[in-house]
């Protein structure tokens, strides 16, 4: 049997300090090894393991997908926090989303940033597509405040990722999802949330 084609959308490297385990090279490795069509580097915040990851791309004939990842404060929102993934579609969406990443760090202390959801300017991220990622906790009403924000901000290019890590409440939250795409036509994506190569 088959696997269907399948391309990692949520993947972060140890540029990511305390979170990402894994070189952009392994990663990249690990991927092809895999049988992944693509993989997308989204280190957050930042753009720090692309360089490597690209080199990586080229020796491993892998389509390199460029993104970053943020997480969104629902300050006083009802969508609560979640996990912004932004990637790429063309060389000027690359530099609108520099741009992005190089506002956040220039307006807050160094090696931080903060981002709310009137920090996202949907118009001055073209050439971008849009991932909201819900965390495990979110309810409801909290999931479909997500998808409804995301689909005012994105319309036409966004999606909603569903992470299922084989937890107890993985069909819990992947319901809540659909519950959430069946009340926006948002879509769901599968992203895999990958902060290593291998689990060791």
């Amino acid at each position: 049997m088959s696997l269907p084609d399948h391309a990692e959308l949520l993947c972060c490297s140890n540029f990511t300090f305390l979170r990402g385990a894994s070189h952009p090279g392994e990663l990249v490795a690990r991927a092809k090894a895999m049988g992944y069509t693509a993989l997308a580097l989204t280190d957050e915040c930042s753009m720090a393991g692309i360089a490597q990851a690209h080199v990586a791309a080229k020796k491993h004939a892998l389509p390199l997908i460029v993104g970053s990842q943020f997480r969104v404060r629902g300050e006083a929102a009802d969508t609560g926090d979640f996990t912004l993934v932004l990637l790429a579609t063309s060389l000027k969406g690359y530099g609108n989303l520099c741009e992005f990443i190089t506002r956040l760090r220039r307006a807050a202390d160094k090696g931080t940033y903060h981002l709310a959801l009137a920090g996202v300017d949907p118009a001055a991220l073209g050439d971008c597509v849009a991932i909201a990622v819900p965390p495990r906790s979110a309810s409801q009403d909290q999931a479909d405040a997500t998808a409804r924000w995301l689909l005012g901000a994105f319309l036409g290019r966004c999606w909603l990722g569903v992470t299922q890590l084989r937890r107890l409440d993985d069909a819990i939250h992947l319901h809540r999802l659909r519950e959430a795409s069946a009340h926006t036509a948002v879509p769901l994506v599968a992203v895999g949330d990958v902060h290593m190569h291998v689990r060791s």
